[in-house]
């Protein structure tokens, strides 16, 4: 990575975290995908992914709301929070022997780990109108589309 693609994904990553903190989790999600389409080095990687999947949690108020209450649409961005954890574990294992600082990621990998082991149910089951629960119907999922998160794809 040359230093001009660097300090791109710095900005980048420095914007998003402003809009992040501001409540702005559109603008925040736009520049999380930005940084990390430069293809940063592991230590802004980590931290970008794990902050996109976090916005994406805050923005759709995730921890505030039972699973079966989420739409179908909304379980797709809960996919996109599970594919962002994953890329931080990805990534962390990936350049924990290459880059020595990416040690300094391990609270970061910790969490992502933990995530990733208590929240794929999140969403599994929903309620509908008649206060009947019943198992989401994956089907349809699969042919809904992905929200536009570029780095997720191939950027």
């Amino acid at each position: 990575m040359t230093t001009d693609q660097t300090e791109l994904a710095l900005r980048h990553y420095k914007m998003a975290a402003s809009a992040m903190q501001q409540s702005d989790y559109v603008t925040a999600i736009h520049h999380f995908d930005e940084c990390l389409c430069t293809n940063p080095h592991a230590e802004i990687a980590i931290a970008a992914w794990f902050n996109l999947a976090t916005t994406i949690i805050r923005q759709h108020n995730f921890p505030g709301r039972p699973g079966e209450t989420i739409s179908d649409e909304e379980y797709k961005w809960h996919e996109c929070v599970m594919d962002c954890f994953t890329k931080v574990v990805e990534v962390y294992d990936a350049g924990i022997h290459l880059r020595p600082d990416v040690i300094k990621c391990h609270q970061t990998y910790m969490k992502a780990k933990d995530n990733l082991q208590r929240m794929p149910l999140y969403g599994m089951v929903v309620t509908d109108a008649k206060g009947k629960t019943r198992q989401r119907d994956f089907e349809k999922i699969k042919n809904l589309p992905r929200p536009a998160i570029r780095c997720l794809g191939a950027c």
